[in-house]
C-alpha cells in the first residue's frame, strides 16, 4: 500500500520552510499532494494558478534525496 500525504496552503509566497517540509515529506511518503488554496480574506500576490510553481519547486527540492513524488 502506498503512503500519501496532502500538504494544503496558499504558499504565498513559497518559502524555504515550505520547500523543507515538502523535501522531508518526500522521504516519508510515496506521494505528496500540494493542495494550493486561495484565501479571499488574504491579500495575495500569488493566485492559485501561478502558485503551481510550488509543485515544481517541490520537485526540485526533493531531487535525489527523496523517493516520493510531488
Amino acid at each position: 500500500m502506498q503512503k500519501r500525504a496532502i500538504y494544503p496552503g496558499t504558499f504565498d509566497p513559497i518559502t524555504n520552510g515550505h520547500i523543507d517540509i515538502v523535501t522531508r515529506a518526500t522521504q516519508m511518503f510515496d506521494h505528496v499532494i500540494l493542495a494550493i488554496a486561495a484565501s479571499p480574506s488574504k491579500k495575495t500576490d500569488v493566485y492559485p494558478g501561478r502558485a503551481c510553481g510550488a509543485g515544481t519547486a517541490g520537485n526540485r527540492a526533493s531531487g535525489e534525496r527523496g523517493s516520493g513524488r510531488v
